[in-house]
């Protein structure tokens, strides 16, 4: 028998009795943080809209009022 028969062998017992339920399980999650990283370009993209449509509103509203300035509304 080679040695690297008989490492294998000697170590076969390490393994858990589950490790393929555990490989399932890794797999899923793993399938699950892609999904999520895939969804990032997308929330971006309605943050710089949202930030878009506030910025129109501020200059909207200095449009309206242009004697007041009405910064205590809004957060940059």
């Amino acid at each position: 028998m080679s040695v690297k028969v008989h490492f294998l062998r000697s170590h076969v017992n390490y393994f858990p009795d589950n490790l393929e339920a555990m490989i399932e399980e890794q797999g899923e999650s793993f399938h699950q943080d892609i999904k999520t990283i895939e969804k990032i370009p997308e929330m971006l993209e309605y943050q710089h809209a949202g930030r878009l449509l506030l910025m129109r509103r501020k200059r909207l509203l200095a449009v309206a009022t242009p004697g007041k300035h009405r910064k205590d509304n809004f957060v940059d």
